[in-house]
């Protein structure tokens, strides 16, 4: 597969053959290159940048590295180039893997790592080196990781004295933390970065930008303040996480946790990587899980910031969720969570990612107060921008319209439009004037002025106003809700094909209709395109089998120096020289080394028989060696016999093995935990053995040398990250490419359009079209709580005129902190027009044109300015009270408590209380639609719809507030849900929800909570300004009468009023509210309704009274009343069409009456005599109806009419079958007979099954096979012959199968049963009409060392053959049991002499079991048809010479290896420096001897002559004389 994948990926795979660069490097390290060396060669390359970004992995990488930045960091202030070949590496994705890599060896295996403190310095020095090139760069790579290998190392080894160390790197941080403020918003990354989450304890400080530097510009501190923002309270929450860890109480609340992910796939669309994944609800802590509904929950939403790390925090990676369905399937059987997710950045991160995966993994979902997603869309248009000063460029440059007719039509609102302008008040006309003809407006007003009627009239003109080209014309809104009640008010007016609404969220079923989703065909090479996302998942699924196959070449790009090692100390073993063996031979030796397999001769040039020595090393000294040399220190001592059968083991259990997907596979293996790393002592030891010349790898321990593989596994699977990293950077410049063409297209289409709709946050998303559109008017709706920012992103230069539509009082801000950087632009031009030379157009509108007088009283407290209020509405609507209820406002006080288990609170019997109110209200004769229920609480909301769902009235609006803005409606039903003095109801942004929810009725206004008792009125009118928000409201409602705890029905009819407390009481009144008889008249009669009394209109149709109406026909009406009047008097008539006369109602039209009289007639030709009723004589007046009855060819009575055509026959068939069945035709009877379906059973050849056919069937194959036509059958002839065949078949003679045998249908499909020749019982597995398959019947034969050796039946034969002699196995032939094909076992002598013969010549081959004549429990190796092995027990032996010797039992090597203490033959005391079973060395002793000149010598002992030497003199020479002897 791997092999497949490779050859399916050429192009890619070519960048990383070329070795030029990574030899260059590691040439730097061994030779020590100095400075002008390196640079030499790094400028002389043009595209290094390019080839340092995915460097080939090699051994020693990291070193390598390590040298170059330490040799150019000494240079980098005296040459520019240096710091930016600095800022390359750091870039590169190979220098961060072997970071990533590095940093993750050193926290999993540091208690092995002797050198640990120094390998933790080189990773400090290889960044602390790096300090003088940008900052920027050096943060936004994975300096983070050597910070948080010192936090673990701190907290789990606290014995190590690394404090010097640790100093250096807590200034380090600092130094990084202080260079925030120097950089630049352009420059800043959008999205989270991991060394943000590095702080000291305690602290939350900035590690991009800041946002209190006062020399930053406007667009610095606008991006670094809606950053700051969404990044400050995840920040403070990690840093938390990252402190206490994940096993205790966690209290944070802007992250939710999950844990234990699960990859289920890998998706590639045209602009992301997509993972799906699986994952958990966290319970590390010990914490209650609490099961969720994701039909209605909020959690993972599409677009949330996640963040994925594990229970160190490290590292951390940050991504967008882009789906999670509603439909959890695998949340109610195992309670996991599925959704997708893309990566945030440049990079795919795909290394870290299956990193991660491989450990405890957490999943955390960061909250923040906008969509994230939006956010970084916002952040990443800001950063395009190279201007901010809206109000230079809106009030002191010429940009706007100017009043010209080239433009507009100069004509006054009131002459060109007299019809709209009719029901306008002085300031809503002064408002559409502003919006139409100025370059900047601003409308404000409390909700209910009509800002949205008159935005749309403005729309409307400036349509017709306005030149084609200069369209369309742009609306943004804060929200979707918002945005499609405009758009839906806009279509009433514009055709809708004029209306594009961009983004996919709509719930507007009319607005639906407007979403732009247009795309085109567009020149563009998909070919290539698809092709590079194919290579995305042959490499991804290469990472994630880990299928890896190390060959001779891997060794020679990985690791050259273990090459070089390998084929030296292979060549010095065997004697030979690198011109007997060229690169193919030298690949076959590495290969060698690595399966541990034998070579043959012919690979080297020149034949030698020394190259078996080979086998000496993979078979014996591995073995003995493995106490000798196992330099990982592992102790498994295995014979190479016992590994083939585990592999054998192991590949029999995974043919066996049920296919699994790779990510099931990836799964279930731990995410390949164990195959992700190697172990990085037991490396560093063999590099320093690279070094011994004493020491052979050919004589390494087979376990050594499966770890060395493991790592040169690990290199490749480093090597395709790199590729896959390379392959996504491809991926993406394509990706741009088709973004920016489907945006083109996009751009020409819009601009087609007259209406463009929008919201803030898909504005950040389509920044990069919106600001190429023709459109110079913009109009922002609910402008006040638009944010700077918000508009940023869509203001381009070709804006003409801007229109800011909100309220300016009161106003909620949007960020969470810092939010004096990016107030509202609505608020700054409202306040800070003094600064303008210009003053800015604006008007308030004040007329209130939708709520009643007592209501708009309570909204008014939230608004400190006056209004005034439209009489005419307001005088209208104090007639219209609330039918059914005393009060058409009513602040009802309940003491029932919210539910706490839940954070989006709910309050059941509140909501049951709304229900039945509603129920209420729409029996008394309001519409579903005229009511609204609103809350601030999603899960009441969400309790209430199920209520009016299940009672099928989905027109009753339940809507959180957020999706109520703009909009208005009769009766509004509020719910609070919690108590008035909870800490909810002191946040701001609540309140404004409440302030909203009470301005959108426009009759009637009810407020259900449970309210604490207030205080006396008295002294809350006195303390009004120093009380809370709600209580301010409840004090209103006391002056006003209107708090109660009580709700008050008032009978229209009677004026009896009835209370009701709680829910249940709602059900004593079923329509009213009194137990009067209701005697309203009814409409349209002069009766009176005489049930009890209700509420609600009288239809005439429930009138139950005797009509008493005068008919025109002077007839009274004997119907109801609520019955249409017809009269049912009976009077004879005479019919139009007969003139007969007949009895009818009255009021029944004589013309549609049916005749019923009786008449006959008889017909010339047929003599037929017909009777029919008068209404029936156009049917027999010119046909006769009788039946023919004639006699036919075919022996039937024609069944037609008497004046149809007797042929053909269309009775039933009844003629006889030519087969002799009496199975019944199915057709008529002048067709063709149907095939006869009567079943044959028919007896297959093994006689012992049969099978049933139809008729027919057999009929198509006898014609098949006697090759006759198809009518022969037919015949007479052929008739009999199919007669005959068909008894033959019921009787079951198998003559007549002859007609089946080619026919596969007709063989016998049972399993086989038939008994087997050889006399086993041993079940067949083929069917049984095929040959019985070999019997595999096991035939245990006793040896005589007590083993079995066991063979199956059919191999019987042939294993005699070769271990029998050929004249005992031609008497085994010759036996009557072979005759009859029984096995030998059914003959008793037969068995006997196989017995005999086999029992004690055969070679067993099993694992030798035999006692050792030495009587030692040493296990012996060889095979039990083989010699013993030489017994390896350790015994101690006295020699002739007195020492003991420890030696193994088989050795026959008795020499012994102790000192010699022999006493000398010269009785000299001279110590010996021999062992003992060697010859005493010679005596170096001095003594005196005579010369033959007389005189003395002192020589050496040794040179005296004893029994074995002679004292030779002529090499004596005398001292005195000069003489030699």
């Amino acid at each position: 597969m791997q092999n497949d994948d490779q050859s399916s990926i050429p192009q890619l795979e070519n960048n990383f053959q070329d070795q030029e660069l990574s030899s260059w490097i590691r040439d730097c390290f061994i030779q020590q290159f100095d400075i002008e060396k390196i640079l030499y060669r790094l400028d002389y390359d043009k595209n290094i940048k390019k080839q340092l970004k995915y460097l080939n992995p090699t051994h020693q990488l990291f070193d390598y590295y390590y040298y170059l930045i330490q040799t150019m960091s000494e240079f980098v202030n005296t040459n520019q180039n240096i710091k930016k070949y600095l800022e390359y590496i750091v870039q590169s994705q190979s220098f961060q893997n072997q970071i990533s890599e590095r940093c993750h060896l050193i926290i999993t295996q540091a208690e092995s790592i002797d050198n640990l403190e120094y390998q933790i310095e080189q990773l400090f020095q290889i960044f602390f080196l790096l300090k003088d090139i940008d900052m920027n760069i050096l943060k936004q790579s994975n300096i983070s990781q050597i910070f948080t290998l010192q936090k673990i190392i701190e907290i789990n080894f606290p014995e190590c004295n690394y404090n010097a160390l640790f100093q250096n790197f807590d200034q380090f941080l600092c130094l990084l933390q202080e260079s925030a403020e120097m950089q630049k918003y352009n420059n800043i990354p959008s999205y989270p970065q991991p060394l943000e989450f590095i702080q000291f304890g305690g602290e939350n400080k900035q590690m991009f930008g800041k946002t209190t530097n006062p020399f930053q510009s406007s667009l610095d501190n606008l991006f670094n303040v809606l950053r700051e923002d969404y990044i400050y309270n995840i920040r403070n929450d990690i840093n938390y996480l990252s402190e206490k860890g994940f096993y205790k109480t966690i209290d944070v609340y802007n992250i939710d946790l999950y844990q234990d992910i699960r990859l289920i796939s890998f998706e590639i669309n045209n602009f992301d990587i997509l993972w799906k994944i699986s994952l958990k609800q966290f319970n590390l802590d010990g914490r209650i899980i609490k099961l969720i509904d994701w039909n209605y929950s909020k959690k993972l939403q599409i677009g949330s910031l996640i963040c994925i790390t594990n229970v160190e925090c490290h590292p951390l990676l940050f991504g967008i969720i882009t789906h999670r369905s509603q439909k959890q399937d695998d949340y109610d059987i195992e309670q996991r969570i599925n959704l997708q997710f893309r990566i945030l950045g440049s990079k795919s991160q795909i290394m870290e990612f299956l990193n991660l995966l491989s450990q405890q993994t957490i999943f955390m979902e960061c909250k923040t107060s906008m969509q994230a997603e939006s956010l970084i869309y916002q952040l990443e248009s800001i950063k395009k921008i190279k201007s901010l000063d809206y109000l230079y460029i809106f009030a002191q440059k010429n940009l706007f319209f100017e009043y010209s007719s080239s433009i507009f039509d100069i004509i006054h609102l009131n002459q060109k439009w007299p019809s709209l302008m009719s029901t306008l008040d002085e300031f809503q006309q002064k408002a559409i004037q502003y919006m139409v003809y100025e370059k900047l407006a601003l409308i404000q007003g409390r909700p209910g002025t009509g800002k949205t009627y008159c935005a749309i009239l403005a729309v409307r003109i400036l349509i017709k106003s306005i030149y084609r080209k200069n369209l369309p014309i742009m609306i943004v809104c804060q929200n979707n809700h918002t945005l499609d009640y405009f758009l839906e008010k806009i279509i009433e007016y514009i055709p809708i094909n004029q209306v594009a609404r961009l983004g996919g969220s709509s719930e507007s079923a009319i607005v639906q209709k407007c979403l732009f989703k247009t795309r085109s065909k567009i020149d563009f090479d998909q070919v290539e395109f698809q092709e590079l996302k194919k290579c995305l998942h042959i490499i991804f699924n290469r990472l994630i089998q880990y299928d890896y196959i190390i060959d001779a070449q891997d060794i020679t790009r990985f690791w050259p120096q273990l090459k070089d090692k390998l084929i030296n100390d292979f060549l010095l073993k065997i004697d030979l020289n690198y011109s007997q063996i060229d690169d193919v031979a030298q690949n076959q030796v590495l290969n060698s080394w690595i399966n541990v397999k034998q070579l043959s001769d012919s690979i080297l040039q020149f034949e030698t028989q020394l190259f078996k020595v080979h086998q000496y090393f993979q078979k014996e000294q591995i073995i003995e060696q493995i106490e000798l040399n196992n330099i990982f220190g592992q102790q498994k001592k295995q014979s190479f016999n016992q590994q083939d059968q585990d592999q054998q083991t192991q590949n029999f259990s995974l043919q066996n093995e049920s296919p699994t997907s790779p990510f099931e596979q990836f799964n279930s293996q731990n995410q390949n935990e164990s195959n992700l790393h190697y172990n990085f002592k037991g490396i560093e030891k063999i590099q320093e053995c690279l070094q011994d010349k004493t020491l052979n790898f050919w004589e390494l321990n087979y376990n050594d040398i499966c770890e060395i593989i493991k790592y040169l596994k690990y290199l490749k699977y480093q090597e395709d990250c790199l590729l896959f990293e390379k392959t996504y950077r491809k991926f993406q410049k394509m990706s741009q490419t088709l973004n920016d063409l489907n945006d083109s297209f996009d751009i020409k289409k819009l601009n087609e359009y007259e209406i463009i709709g929008v919201t803030f946050s898909d504005a950040a998303y389509y920044n990069n079209i919106l600001t190429q559109l023709n459109s110079k008017v913009l109009i922002i709706e609910e402008a006040d709580q638009v944010l700077k920012s918000d508009i940023t992103t869509i203001l381009a230069n070709n804006i003409k005129r801007l229109i800011l539509i909100g309220n300016q009082v009161d106003l909620e801000e949007s960020l969470k902190r810092y939010n004096q950087k990016n107030i509202p632009l609505f608020r700054r031009l409202t306040q800070d027009t003094i600064v303008i030379k210009k003053k800015i157009p604006q008007v308030i509108l004040s007329t209130q044109r939708r709520m009643e007088k007592r209501i708009n009283d309570f909204v008014s407290i939230f608004y400190p300015k006056n209004d005034l209020v439209d009489k005419n509405l307001i005088q209208i609507r104090n007639k219209k009270g609330i039918i059914g209820l005393n009060s058409n406002i009513l602040i009802f006080n309940h003491s029932q408590l919210e539910q706490i288990d839940s954070k989006s609170k709910e309050n059941a019997e509140e909501a049951e209380m709304i229900f039945q109110m509603v129920q209420y209200l729409i029996q008394v004769g309001y519409k579903e639609s005229q009511i609204t229920i609103l809350s601030i609480f999603q899960k009441q909301v969400q309790g209430l719809k199920k209520k009016f769902m299940n009672q099928n009235q989905q027109q009753v609006r339940v809507e959180i507030v957020d999706n109520y803005l703009g909009e208005e409606n009769d009766i509004v039903i509020i719910s609070l849900v919690i108590n008035n003095n909870h800490h909810l109801y002191q946040k701001k942004k609540n309140q404004q929800k409440i302030k909203i929810a009470f301005s959108r009725a426009k009759l009637g206004l009810y407020v259900f909570g449970n309210f604490d008792q207030p205080l006396p009125l008295n002294v809350l009118i006195k303390n009004f300004r120093r009380l809370t928000f709600l209580e301010k409201i409840l004090t209103l409602a006391q002056i006003k009468k209107c708090y109660s705890d009580t709700i008050t029905l008032k009978c229209k009819t009677h004026g009896k009023q009835s209370y009701v407390q709680k829910s249940s009481d709602w059900f004593k009144f079923k329509a009213g509210c009194c137990d009067q008889v209701c005697n309203q008249n009814l409409d349209k009669c002069n009766h009176t309704c005489q049930e009890i009394c209700h509420l609600g209109n009288h239809p005439e149709n429930n009138c139950q009274e005797q009509c008493q109406r005068i008919l025109q026909c002077r007839h009274k009406c004997q119907q109801l009343c609520r019955d249409q009047c017809t009269c049912t008097q009976m009077i004879y008539v005479t019919l139009p069409v007969c003139n007969h006369r007949a009895l009818i109602n009255c009021g029944q039209d004589p013309a549609e009456v049916l005749c019923l009289q009786d008449q006959e007639i008889q017909f010339l030709n047929c003599k037929h005599l017909i009777h029919y009723q008068c209404y029936q004589r156009e049917d027999f007046l010119y046909k006769c109806q009788h039946a023919c009855d004639c006699l036919l060819q075919c022996g039937h009575l024609c069944s037609k009419k008497c004046w149809e055509i007797c042929q053909p026959c269309e009775q039933k068939c009844v003629k006889r079958r030519n087969c002799g069945h009496l199975d019944e035709c199915q057709n008529l009877c002048y067709q063709s007979c149907s095939p006869c379906n009567q079943k044959i059973t028919i007896q297959l050849d093994c006689g012992k099954h049969s099978i049933q056919q139809k008729c027919f069937q057999i009929q198509n194959h006898i014609i098949k096979e006697i090759q006759a036509p198809p009518f022969f059958l037919k015949s007479k002839i052929g008739s009999n012959y199919l007669i005959q065949i068909m008894q033959m078949l019921k009787n079951g003679q198998k003559e007549a199968n002859f007609i089946f045998k080619q026919v596969e249908d007709y063989k016998c499909r049972n399993p086989c049963k038939k008994p087997r020749k050889c006399g086993h019982i041993f079940e067949c597995k083929n069917f049984c009409s095929q040959e019985c398959t070999p019997c595999e019947q096991v035939i245990t034969l006793s040896l005589v060392c007590d083993h079995k050796y066991q063979l199956l039946c059919k191999d019987q034969h042939n294993f005699l053959q070769n271990q029998l002699p050929k004249d005992v196995y031609k008497i085994l032939c010759q036996c009557q049991h072979q005759q009859n094909q029984l096995s030998f076992e059914a003959c008793q002598s037969c068995r006997q002499i196989v017995m005999k013969y086999i029992g004690q010549n055969y070679q067993c081959q099993q694992v030798c079991n035999r006692k050792r004549q030495c009587h030692h429990i040493d296990p012996c190796i060889n095979e039990c048809g083989q010699k013993c092995s030489p017994c390896q027990y350790i015994i101690k032996k006295t020699l002739d010479c007195g020492h003991e010797l420890q030696i193994e039992c088989s050795s026959e090597n008795l020499q012994c290896n102790k000192p010699c203490t022999k006493i000398r033959e010269c009785l000299h005391y001279y110590p010996c420096s021999n062992y003992c079973s060697q010859p005493c060395s010679p005596c170096q002793v001095e003594i005196l001897i005579n010369l033959p000149c007389g005189h003395q010598k002192l020589v050496k002992c040794y040179t005296k002559e004893n029994k074995q030497q002679r004292l030779v003199e002529k090499e004596q020479n005398c001292e005195y004389c000069q003489n030699y002897f």
